[in-house]
């Protein structure tokens, strides 16, 4: 158990234990329990979102206080691959995502989306090449991250720990801030989902692979992930908003060619 090392006053906090602990509430904070002791409290105010594995037991007021007070949970493997999550509700929502509401009533707009995306994985790929200009990576590398990542939306490669699950959490938390849905579906409930945070996932979890280096390839302590992680959380932010700014612009640009 350990909060993140993120600088910034509301943090996230992780869970993820391998012995079963239950988790309740009590004098606005989340107090965690093994059997009958009391191992750490945590203040409700200093949370950012939780990254718990499913050796944590949940009291019913424990859940109710996190997500009144807008704390996600995401629940996690010992290596950080991703199982559900439990969000908080919105309770009024961004243009954006009004924007994204009338995107997914139209029947054409995977094919609309998935261009989109793959727009922002090229200019993933070409930020890493111009970042290894004094060194390029081999041009067989390349090609292979350009036909993986760029165009199927895959990684070529898998890493020691598996970051994807602590990119939903922050990915989530994210969206929740700006008011925007995690998932968009057609109202007939029959057309294919739009898990926006799935694909906001994939985009910056190549961008950490490109960067990641031979020792994370190689790591197995989940502290030192953790923390590798956390270090550059605001550069997986950045990324998050500037994907999220390029498909307002992109929506709005759409909305007006329809009017």
């Amino acid at each position: 158990m350990q909060p993140g090392t993120h600088r910034h006053a509301h943090r996230a906090l992780y869970l993820m234990v391998t012995r079963r602990m239950l988790v309740r509430t009590g004098a606005e904070s989340l107090g965690v329990f093994e059997g009958r002791i009391c191992r750490a409290r945590y203040p409700l105010s200093r949370v950012s979102r939780i990254l718990a594995t499913r050796q944590i037991d949940w009291r019913g007021d424990a859940l109710a206080a996190c997500l009144a007070r807008g704390i996600g949970i995401v629940f996690v493997d010992a290596r950080g691959h991703w199982y559900g999550s439990c969000a908080p509700a919105l309770t009024r929502v961004s243009p954006l995502s009004e924007l994204l509401d009338e995107l997914v009533e139209d029947a054409r707009w995977p094919q609309t989306f998935d261009n989109f995306m793959r727009h922002l994985r090229s200019r993933i790929l070409l930020d890493w090449l111009t970042a290894r200009a004094a060194s390029p990576p081999d041009t067989v590398e390349v090609v292979n991250w350009r036909r993986c990542y760029v165009y199927q939306g895959q990684i070529p490669h898998a890493l020691g720990f598996d970051y994807r699950g602590l990119l939903r959490s922050l990915v989530e938390a994210r969206l929740h801030k700006h008011l925007i849905r995690v998932r968009y579906r057609h109202g007939d409930g029959n057309s294919e989902e739009l898990d926006l945070a799935e694909h906001l996932c994939g985009l910056v979890y190549g961008q950490i692979v490109m960067h990641a280096g031979a020792f994370q390839f190689r790591v197995r302590d989940n502290a030192s992930a953790i923390r590798f992680f956390e270090a550059a959380a605001d550069d997986y932010l950045h990324t998050v908003d500037a994907a999220l700014a390029s498909l307002q612009r992109l929506l709005l640009d759409r909305s007006r060619k329809w009017q």
